[in-house]
């Protein structure tokens, strides 16, 4: 998979996340596809028109972004460097008026089929129509998941001024456009507790939602069109708009909760409940975030609102205020998803907590500065939900009042009658503001009405999960639910980051499919959610929930970290101790310990550097020295079985030379693939770019994958550009979680640094006792191809060079493997067989004497 033209990633909000569900739950439906419709009057200058969307473009990230999702543990959003704006022109002149309006429904019609493809940037296209020599019609169709109505708006005002400016030939420079990763890093800050109390206490004692349904046979005539959605509109006049300005601003009030309150009261009336909760839709720019009045993406949040009648005395202005204080106080933790407010709130996962919608639009509109020779008139757009149906109303002199409605649902006449009533109800309140909630409920106008009820719908089938069946067979244990929060917390961790659910608290990480990247992203998660820094040993010491949990909760008995790490503490045998490679974790050889048996001790020494916030130079000799008085904690005397992969058998290799100084024996000395000093320093080079961009070659060819890193290129820009870029090849690559910034990137690169100046200050000795060699089938040739690196003949021997550094005869084991591939599967199969045939042979050798 090659990667390019990539600016920047980063994760979804989770109002995003809920669209793409959306949209890949019904992939035909196009119900998140936007179409916008705007008539421009005057002198069009198409060319500069589509100069402008260009500069546009260029300027919004959000307009360069894509969604992806496929083969990903989370879906991710990507911000493309350039993208091809789709525009398309046409020219009506010569049709008559009537055909004209013919092949703009057409037009339109073709467009809802159409759809937008969220995987492919821009997530948008521009369709402009001459049809007079001073009229143009500008369709511009987006999908909502990158988009809000604010948002859009702001787009095209600016569009419009750009154009404006190229007419007038001087074009401004524009302050740069906060980025939406912004919010997305201000969403994560959030204080998630205190949203959850909040919520509790809105929704306590709620139990049923509001399902509304024709109970007559006009379902069945259109069954077939479940799903479609269709509009009906009303104005209320501009004496009585008027009015109700003016009253709700003299009490304090706003539309918004004017009309939630009125819909309220018609859904209590046909339904007969007391206890409301209905949908509403908040801006998100309420947020406390630098820029956020000029950011543009998806700031919009679909939050529950509870209305309560149970006091049907009580005056309906103060009712009124009631609502609006409760949404008031809302505006504190308006960030939080729906998803968690429904896990919050004890109603049924399979059901929503409410299936009608109040939205109140009330975005500037699009005009021309200083331009008297071309005005702007939007003819259609808006707001479209997934919900059965929703009240979508637009501020002006005259009140707009649309009904979008599932037509498998509810009629046209329903839907009309349903408007009616409503503005009945405004007129009425109009007239006498103070009367009850009762009385003005009374007045509505609805009588029992037998065709709309409250139904009983069934639960909506969730996506299959594993049975508890299928979760004892993969486990081999019970399934045991979480206990108390932190083991709640932590599988909501293990579920997300491992994309597999329910999950037992005693299941596997490792039987799970979970390896070293994985793990650093779970204990990255840990210490956000937690705020404790788990050493990634931790896993060893019991890779199941239950053991973490465990380990948050004896925060206040914490011991020193130690480099030992057990992966098989069973077996009677020698034990086996293998040292880290020069990441500094030892999760790479779970694996191989793993295929070595349970009667084979296998004991890994991790590098404690990992976890100190001073990253600093050690010796090999000084890591050598540290880790011989370790492993000699669980064998006090040799002879020893020592290893280790890459770096690390250069440390076992002077960890061997030290034993012998302290009279003591070293039994094996296998090296993994390693390569001696002399060798390691010419195949490094210590440029922090082509560090890490080696790396993340490295890591994607593990995983399959080519990724676009032209290191010659990216060593010639300036630094943390270059880093930001490969860390980008990374997240997309699945290497790194999306949560990874550049800190994370210089203290890796600082930690490689120091492993380089290790090596090149190891002063090799000559070695007296026996080296075994498991190298892999192309060796070193293979890596200088790849490095387009030189080293001298004398290394292509097969030992690498260590015969230079040895009394003996290196033994030479042949893997058919990458130094990459050679500790996983499946060539770690055929490493564990031949080292068990050496540690047995020594194990055999031992008892004859």
């Amino acid at each position: 998979m090659k990667i390019k033209n990539v600016e920047d990633i980063y994760p979804l909000s989770p109002m995003q996340e809920l669209m793409l569900v959306h949209t890949l739950a019904n992939p035909q439906a196009h119900m998140l596809s936007q179409h916008l419709h705007y008539i421009l009057h005057g002198q069009v200058d198409l060319l500069r028109l589509r100069a402008a969307w260009e500069h546009t473009v260029a300027r919004h990230a959000v307009l360069r972004t894509a969604i992806i999702w496929e083969h990903m543990k989370k879906p991710l959003q990507i911000v493309r460097r350039q993208v091809e704006l789709p525009w398309r022109e046409e020219d009506w002149r010569g049709l008559a008026t009537q055909m004209q309006d013919k092949q703009l429904e057409a037009l339109q019609a073709e467009n809802q089929v159409r759809g937008i493809d969220i995987s492919k940037a821009p997530l948008m296209r521009i369709t402009v129509i001459r049809t007079d020599e001073q009229i143009v019609h500008l369709i511009w169709n987006f999908h909502h998941i990158l988009l809000d109505g604010w948002s859009r708006n702001l787009i095209f005002q600016e569009m419009l001024q750009i154009y404006s400016e190229l007419q007038q030939g001087k074009v401004q420079v524009w302050e740069p456009v906060p980025p939406y990763r912004d919010y997305i890093a201000w969403l994560k800050q959030q204080d998630m507790e205190a949203a959850r109390y909040f919520w509790q206490e809105m929704l306590s004692g709620f139990t049923q939602p509001t399902i509304l349904q024709e109970s007559d046979d006009t379902n069945q005539r259109i069954e077939s069109a479940e799903g479609h959605l269709s509009e009906e509109l009303i104005l209320l006049d501009l004496q009585t708009t008027d009015k109700l300005v003016a009253l709700v601003r003299e009490n304090q009030l706003t539309m918004n909760t004017l009309l939630q309150g009125m819909w309220a009261l018609l859904l209590s009336k046909y339904s007969g409940q007391k206890d409301i909760v209905i949908g509403i839709t908040v801006s998100g720019r309420s947020a406390d975030l630098a820029g956020i009045s000029t950011m543009t993406g998806l700031f919009i949040n679909n939050l529950p609102l509870r209305i309560q009648l149970s006091n049907s005395q009580q005056c309906v202005m103060a009712w009124l205020k009631d609502i609006q204080s409760w949404q008031n106080r809302m505006r504190l933790y308006e960030y939080t998803p729906l998803s968690a407010i429904q896990a919050w709130s004890g109603i049924d996962l399979g059901q929503r907590l409410f299936e009608t919608m109040v939205i109140f639009e009330n975005y500037p509109k699009a005009e021309l500065e200083n331009d008297p020779h071309l005005s702007v008139q939007e003819i259609s757009g808006g707001a479209r939900t997934g919900y059965p149906l929703t009240l979508i109303a637009e501020g002006g002199p005259m009140l707009i009042m649309e009904v979008s409605y599932e037509t498998g649902r509810f009629s046209r006449d329903f839907i009309l009658t349903l408007l009616e009533q409503l503005q009945h109800l405004l007129e009425q309140f109009c007239k006498q503001p103070q009367q009850s909630v009762s009385a003005l409920q009374h007045l509505s106008g609805i009588q029992c009405n037998k065709r709309v009820q409250l139904k009983e719908q069934p639960i909506a089938q969730m996506p299959q999960e594993n049975s508890t069946e299928q979760i004892r067979n993969r486990s081999g244990t019970r399934f045991v639910a979480p206990r108390d929060e932190t083991e709640q917390r932590m599988t909501a961790l293990w579920e997300e980051i491992l994309n597999q659910r329910p999950l037992s608290v005693k299941d596997n990480f490792f039987r799970l499919g979970g390896h070293s990247f994985i793990a650093l992203q779970l204990m990255e998660r840990i210490r956000q959610e937690f705020g404790r820094e788990l050493a990634l040993s931790t896993l060893f010491q019991g890779a199941t929930i239950e053991k973490l949990a465990a380990a948050i909760h004896h925060e206040g008995n914490q011991e020193s970290p130690s480099p030992l790490v057990v992966l098989q503490g069973q077996g009677q045998k020698i034990p086996f101790f293998c040292i880290h490679p020069s990441g500094g974790n030892v999760l790479c050889y779970y694996d191989l310990a793993t295929h070595l048996g349970t009667e084979q001790p296998f004991y890994a020494l991790e590098d404690l550097s990992l976890y100190e916030k001073e990253i600093r130079q050690i010796s090999i000799e000084e890591m050598a020295s540290a880790y011989i008085k370790v492993i000699r904690q669980v064998q006090p005397a040799g002879p020893y079985l020592l290893g280790g992969w890459s770096f690390g058998g250069l440390v076992a290799f002077e960890m061997a030379q030290q034993l012998i100084q302290q009279s003591s024996s070293t039994a094996l000395l296998a090296l993994i693939d390693s390569r001696p000093p002399q060798v390691s320093i010419r195949l490094t080079d210590g440029n922090e770019v082509t560090i890490l961009g080696r790396f993340a070659y490295d890591e994607g060819q593990r995983n399959g994958l080519e990724l676009d890193i032209p290191l010659a290129n990216l060593r010639q820009q300036p630094r943390d550009e270059a880093l930001q870029y490969i860390l980008t090849q990374m997240k997309l690559a699945g290497i790194v979680g999306p949560e990874i910034g550049l800190s994370w990137v210089h203290n890796f690169v600082k930690r490689a640094k120091a492993k380089i100046w290790a090596v090149a200050n190891y002063q090799a000795q000559i070695y007296k006792g026996h080296i075994t060699l498991f190298r892999t089938q192309k060796g070193i040739q293979q890596d200088l191809q790849r490095l387009e690196l030189a080293v001298d003949k004398q290394y292509y021997d097969e030992t690498y060079g260590w015969s230079s550094l040895s009394s003996q005869p290196v033994t030479v084991k042949t893997i058919a493997a990458t130094h990459l591939s050679i500790v996983i599967e499946p060539a770690v199969r055929e490493l564990a067989r031949q080292l068990q045939t050496s540690i047995e042979a020594i194990q055999t050798a031992r008892i004859q004497r």
